[in-house]
């Protein structure tokens, strides 16, 4: 069925009955205009309609129910949109897609959700949570391995936003502990593999905290998926851990953070059971120049140590709030593919979605630099 018929199926539903419970629709558009030098690393300029380059454009339903005693109930549909086509850019719901209850145990969530690491990632920029520029996107190597969200059966690299690894994860319980230390949040997550035979077999599992107090932000997170979707490969692991801090003082916000990801349980040299052994880092500033203009650079790093590859990315970004829900924006950007075994395609930076056209891709074989100018709305 049509994608589009779909989504206003879910309004109509949406609309005619939730809504009278308390549901509440809620969405993200951004468009922009962009100029891209080499967006297929063969020389090629793109210069067009972008979406997403600021903030990803979605849109969903969530909702709650008081049960009484302390405890809610809750839900969340979340959906990607094209904000330049109208089009349904993924499976319906594939952001977003869980129910859960919370109590002074804490909060308990079930189903499809946005991997845990990588929102704990995407979470600690200068200039707040966005696309460009960002190691929460950029958490890749163009090194093939089984995908446990797809039980194993296609190759796909490492962050790339054209997979479901790193961004989306079906099958997760999801846990948010009570606060009992002041200013630290705690999670932990499994995600089933819902492999017949096997308990292991292309699951996951989560461990994360955030620490928050005067105006310093610290993140810590462990995630190892086995990437093997039979029980005789659930030794085929792949494993990121997370280390960062953001510091607001004054005008200035500051921040940094590596993630290290590396395979276990697969020899090195066979990159199609999936070998992986790198870093992915970023440093950023933001300056609030005044209540409505903020201007902020940030640098991202790869080191593929298995390649020996070094690509990074740089970004200046300058946003105007014209309002608590509307913004315009310009972004300058330069990606060096810095590919020390010479060829450039081995290992590659996953660019964010707004390097993409119809025909490229979003990743680069080689130097390529980016300027654009757009806006965004929340609803």
């Amino acid at each position: 069925m049509n994608k589009k018929i779909l989504a206003a199926a879910a309004l109509a539903i949406v609309s005619g009955s939730a809504m009278a419970d308390g549901a509440q629709l809620y969405g993200i558009l951004d468009a922009s205009v962009a100029n891209v030098s080499n967006s297929d690393g063969v020389n090629k300029t793109f210069t067009g309609m972008v979406d997403g380059l600021w903030l990803p454009s979605v849109w969903g339903i969530k909702g709650s129910e008081d049960l009484g005693e302390g405890m809610s109930a809750h839900y969340n549909l979340e959906s990607n949109i094209s904000s330049i086509s109208g089009a349904n850019t993924s499976s319906l719901f594939l952001r977003a897609s869980n129910v859960g209850i919370k109590g002074d145990f804490g909060d308990i969530t079930a189903g499809e959700r946005l991997d845990p690491i990588w929102i704990q990632s995407v979470g600690e920029q200068a200039m707040g949570v966005r696309h460009v520029g960002s190691a929460g996107i950029i958490t890749g190597v163009t090194v093939n391995y089984q995908n446990p969200n797809n039980n194993g059966t296609t190759p796909s690299a490492v962050g790339n936003q054209n997979t479901t690894f790193a961004v989306f994860g079906s099958n997760w319980l999801y846990y948010t502990a009570p606060q009992v230390i002041d200013n630290v949040t705690l999670n932990a997550g499994y995600q089933f593999g819902n492999v017949a035979g096997s308990n292991t077999a292309a699951s996951g599992q989560y461990l994360g905290g955030t620490y928050n107090k005067n105006g310093l932000t610290v993140n810590v997170g462990a995630e190892t998926q086995n990437n093997g979707s039979t029980p005789a490969t659930t030794n085929n692991k792949v494993n990121r851990y997370l280390l960062g801090a953001m510091y607001n003082f004054g005008d200035f916000t500051v921040e940094a953070q590596e993630m290290r990801v590396s395979s276990s349980g697969v020899a090195r040299g066979l990159l199609s059971t999936g070998y992986v052994d790198a870093q992915i880092g970023q440093a950023g500033i933001a300056y609030n120049v005044s209540p409505k203009l903020q201007v902020g650079l940030q640098y991202v790093y790869l080191n593929d140590n298995y390649l020996n590859s070094r690509p990074s990315q740089t970004t200046l970004g300058a946003k105007y709030s014209l309002s608590k829900r509307t913004a315009l924006y310009g972004v300058v950007q330069n990606a060096n593919s810095a590919s020390a075994n010479g060829n450039g395609g081995v290992t590659n930076l996953a660019l964010p979605i707004g390097y993409a056209n119809s025909t490229a891709g979003n990743n680069i074989s080689a130097n390529a630099s980016l300027v654009a100018f757009g806006m965004y709305h929340t609803f």
